[in-house]
């Protein structure tokens, strides 16, 4: 993790799009994230400048996917769903379509910068944001800013999680800096994995299991060591997994990858 990344967590302070910004930069370190910053206010100007009622949750919904929408023209793309630039917010500027989380912090940012109060909904399997606090306006950055209500909702959830998935207070509370960075490591870690590059899968699954070294993501970190030749990651990774999860439904495939691990490995794995 690099020192930058570290203090951005620690900082209780660090907004979404600094976030953003820092992760992004653990994968393309040419970022310079204070001009990326200063693009940002610069994208912001115009909507500013407009007059729409910023009391109003609805009214700067409405002002927001219009500036960003149209006059920026950054929109979904489900044909690049898979693209790990879809992920960084420089790339999502620049090409001007990205992910639901990524586009949402545009959205948190650009709010931020004109006096607008937008959230960041971690919302299972689709990024959201609130406009206006908690009672205030949920809105889908990638389709086009379209506002959500209840049944919406529970049509997207029911994608994601099965026609038996309701929806609960807890998948629409705001998301923290924190939280944001793993998320989107999560998503880059899937993203490179599908696209065959190894190495940055690796990068995103060390540094999930930086912020949170909960097993399932030594899981993840483990199989990748595996493609890469690092088996004693590997071995410790695995052998964690299964000491807390020794009876789950992957147990089996998870025990055989470390046996072969282990024997890869040699002797000599240091302890976790």
């Amino acid at each position: 993790m690099s020192r930058a990344l570290e203090l951005a967590l620690a900082f209780p302070g660090t907004t979404l799009e600094q976030m953003a910004l820092v992760v992004a930069r653990e994968f393309h370190p040419s970022i310079d994230v204070a001009a990326e910053l200063e693009v940002l206010d610069a994208l912001a100007e115009p909507l500013a400048r407009e007059s729409f009622d910023r009391r109003d949750p609805l009214s700067s919904a409405l002002a927001l996917a219009e500036h960003v929408g149209v006059r920026l023209g950054i929109v979904g793309d489900s044909a690049r769903y898979d693209d790990p630039e879809s992920s960084f917010l420089p790339s999502v500027r620049a090409r001007r379509t990205g992910l639901p989380i990524t586009i949402s912090v545009l959205y948190v940012a650009l709010g931020r910068r004109v006096g607008v109060h937008v959230d960041g909904i971690g919302f299972p399997g689709h990024f959201l944001v609130r406009v206006g606090g908690a009672e205030g306006v949920l809105q889908d950055p990638f389709h086009g800013g379209r506002c959500l209500d209840a049944d919406d909702l529970q049509h997207l959830l029911v994608r994601v999680a099965g026609p038996d998935a309701r929806v609960r207070p807890e998948q629409l509370a705001p998301v923290d800096a924190r939280a944001l960075a793993m998320r989107m490591l999560v998503n880059l870690r899937g993203a490179y994995t599908k696209s065959g590059d190894r190495a940055r899968a690796f990068t995103a699954a060390d540094l999930l299991c930086a912020i949170e070294p909960h097993p399932v993501h030594r899981r993840a970190r483990g199989e990748l060591a595996m493609r890469l030749g690092a088996y004693g990651i590997a071995v410790r990774d695995l052998e964690a997994y299964v000491k807390v999860f020794p009876t789950g439904r992957d147990a089996r495939a998870v025990r055989d990858l470390l046996e072969r691990a282990r024997s890869l490995a040699g002797p000599h794995v240091a302890p976790d």
